[in-house]
């Protein structure tokens, strides 16, 4: 039978209370099992705004790892026709670690008054107060013409407020408008310096010419001219999809999916993963080459790549794999992953999502590592999976490698309503941020209307996971304390399945929470 509350005895009491007061050495022990909160939804007007035009698409996360945590997203939300009917730019942030959100607002003052469309924000900060959003527009501001250019914004008050709005691509006024310059990536090596990576289109043959351009900055507010990334540019072949990632030591890795031949590199009919890497903040870049060992061979297509350093040396990049030249080919993606210890020579793709033999596309994965071994992977999921029983619609599944992505965890789902018996409850590419403590966020949009509590467009929805750094921190604040020991009394049974929300707490790894479990709880309390 459950037990809520137990009487720890004499013993118990005596050795809980000298350790709270005393202190006692932190024993970091094996983690248990990772629990995924049930889904909230993220814009707190997720209920009352208009379901024919408040769909909210594409969020991005960012957090300074104090608890200060920023969202970005594009959407046709009016807020009550305070904004126009086009597509904005709108921000929410939490100074709780996603406890509480604040209403959605747009960053842009011209969203009032402007006729034309922003997408796809990608969201940034350096930890120290600084933080950059940037995303690309079709609005011809300062004579910049119809195409497609980059717009950034800075707040230097954890998102309360925004700069106007300026131009990071240097030449968003003399480009042609049949150029386009698209949005993928920002980061920051943490010490003031910072590159954003985009897709560039220019006309050529019979269509565009996609190249990978980026620029740096050393302030966060004026940025270099543009340049390219990939040295096979310009070339008559597609590089897209770019993504960057930095060791915050000096050395900066952008990736992206490419038809180019390099070399022998290719068969000609597929696409393969290409990098390249700089060690001064972009002055130069490496050659392009494969970063699939397979590309001389394969004839899949390798797309959507993410990249991840831990800044000790190890890098991780994951991909959606297809089975087939096109997209209309026999086949499914599966997610592929491959690790580096210098940014320059990877490991033989291996399948991550354990799921992979099923009929099902798995794909946009995206990574993210706690700095101390552990490293996670999200991605939107199509696969009919048996445990829990999943319909063909869109998930939001993980997996978790305790290894520096050597070996993953089998698939699991993220989304707790996904295994409700309803084939429509789509959710969409998901972004995943560590943020501190063993504290993990995911966002991603989604038709599904939590139950009737919120509407049937598409919100903004999250969750937040614990993966303790200190065996028993529960609660993901960097000790083990009495918050943490109320929990487990709250978990404790004396037989009995682990119910959910508490298999942090089977800290011996006996499928339950009890005295064995109570005494490695002791040895790790730090109090107070």
């Amino acid at each position: 039978m459950r037990s809520r509350a137990f009487a720890l005895g004499l013993t118990g009491a005596l050795a809980l209370s000298a350790l709270v007061c005393l202190g006692a050495t932190n024993v970091v022990l094996a983690f248990g099992p990772m629990e995924w909160a049930p889904a909230q939804a993220l814009n707190p007007n997720a209920a009352t705004d208009d379901p024919s035009s408040g769909n909210d698409y594409n969020p991005k996360l960012a957090t300074d790892g104090s608890g200060h945590w920023v969202c970005v997203w594009h959407s046709k939300e009016t807020l009550g026709g305070t904004v126009g009917t086009d597509y904005d730019i709108f921000v929410a942030r939490s100074e709780d670690n996603g406890n509480t959100w604040t209403g959605p607002v747009a960053i842009d003052p011209l969203a009032t008054t402007d006729a034309t469309s922003d997408y796809h924000p990608k969201v940034e900060t350096d930890g120290n107060g600084h933080w950059i959003v940037f995303w690309y527009t079709t609005d011809p501001r300062g004579g910049s013409g119809t195409d497609a250019d980059l717009l950034f914004s800075v707040s230097d008050d954890n998102g309360a407020t925004w700069s106007t709005p300026a131009f990071l691509n240097s030449n968003a006024t003399t480009d042609g408008d049949s150029d386009g310059d698209y949005a993928k990536a920002l980061t920051t090596d943490g010490h003031g310096n910072w590159m954003a990576v985009w897709d560039t289109s220019r006309p050529g043959g019979e269509g565009s010419i996609l190249e990978v351009s980026y620029a740096v900055s050393t302030n966060g507010t004026t940025w270099s001219d543009a340049g390219f990334v990939n040295s096979t540019a310009p070339n008559a072949g597609d590089d897209r999809g770019a993504n960057i990632a930095t060791d915050g030591n000096g050395m900066w890795v952008a990736i992206w999916y490419s038809d180019n031949l390099l070399g022998t590199n290719g068969v000609g009919d597929e696409t393969d993963i290409h990098f390249s890497r700089s060690t001064d903040l972009g002055e130069t870049w490496s050659p392009a080459a494969a970063l699939n060992t397979t590309a001389q061979t394969d004839a899949y297509r390798d797309v959507f790549p993410h990249l991840c350093a831990d800044g000790a040396g190890h890098w991780t990049a994951v991909w959606s794999i297809k089975y087939g030249k096109w997209v209309s080919d026999p086949g499914d993606y599966d997610i592929y992953v491959a690790t580096s210890t210098n940014g320059m020579t990877w490991t033989a793709p291996a399948l991550l999502n354990t799921n992979g033999a099923q009929t099902g596309y798995d794909w946009k994965p995206i990574v993210d590592t706690d700095r101390n071994g552990n490293w996670v992977a999200v991605w939107e999921s199509r696969e009919l999976m048996s445990n829990p029983p999943l319909g063909s619609d869109r998930d939001i599944v993980y997996a978790l490698s305790t290894d520096h992505g050597a070996s993953w965890s089998p698939t699991a789902v993220l989304n707790d309503f996904a295994p409700m018996p309803m084939d429509f409850y789509h959710d969409y590419e998901p972004d995943l941020v560590y943020g501190g403590n063993g504290f993990w966020m995911t966002a991603w949009y989604s038709v599904y209307n939590l139950n009737g509590t919120i509407g049937g467009d598409r919100d903004i929805l999250f969750s937040t996971a614990c993966l303790p750094l200190l065996n028993g921190d529960h609660d993901c604040d960097g000790d083990v304390d009495l918050v943490d020991f109320a929990s487990f009394q709250a978990c404790f049974t004396t037989t009995g399945p682990i119910e959910s929300g508490c298999g942090l707490f089977d800290l011996d790894s006996d499928d339950n929470v009890d005295l064995g479990d109570f005494i490695e709880l002791v040895s790790a309390l730090t109090g107070p």
